[in-house]
């Protein structure tokens, strides 16, 4: 069973320490005794002011949507009530599923990057002609500022999601295959 976690959190944004932590938690939570419920954000936010995080519940929320933790344990859940002629199948499914939301999130920040950065030469060209026309006023230089600051900060916190995700997915099924067609030639 880690291992399909293992599979599933590779998958993930990077998290904080205190993210990953809440994740693991939120993952281990459910187990037949609670009738496979997951931990509640206050009972989660308990757990981690024990191990020394102080994270309020609403921040917890905020984690499980943008992690989509529901997705995960839904898909920890079906792997480990499958059988096993099934569990390879689920894990597989959900671990494309996770990559191609990922891929969907990466090109929207793409998207919403060029087209900041289109806004920001437009001001900037209303910049430089007011520029051109006279001294300029301090509170347009500061607009021009924070709006390049918001883009930058953007594009640098999607470069670090790009960072954590490995440049070409492999499935198992095609290192097999690869695996198949090599020839070994042993000489004695």
């Amino acid at each position: 069973m880690s291992e399909v976690l293992d599979e599933i959190k590779e998958d993930l944004p990077a998290m904080s320490e205190a993210q990953r932590l809440a994740y693991e938690i939120y993952l281990n939570s459910p187990s037949i005794t609670n009738d496979w419920t997951p931990i509640t954000e206050k009972a989660l936010q308990a757990k981690l002011k024990e191990k020394g995080f102080s994270v309020g519940a609403g921040s917890i929320n905020r984690w499980k949507k943008k992690f989509k933790w529901a997705e995960a344990l839904e898909a920890k859940l079906a792997v480990a009530m499958a059988g096993d002629d099934n569990k390879e199948l689920i894990k597989n499914s959900a671990l494309k599923t996770a990559t191609k939301n990922t891929q969907v999130s990466i090109e929207l920040n793409n998207a919403l990057v060029a087209t900041g950065y289109d806004i920001a030469y437009n001001e900037f060209a209303i910049l430089k002609a007011k520029s051109d026309a006279g001294p300029l006023d301090m509170k347009d230089f500061k607009k021009f500022s924070e709006l390049m600051k918001i883009f930058t900060d953007r594009e640098d916190r999607m470069l670090d999601r790009l960072a954590q995700i490995p440049r070409i997915n492999i499935s198992a099924e095609q290192i097999l295959g690869k695996l198949e067609v090599i020839d070994i030639e042993v000489e004695e």
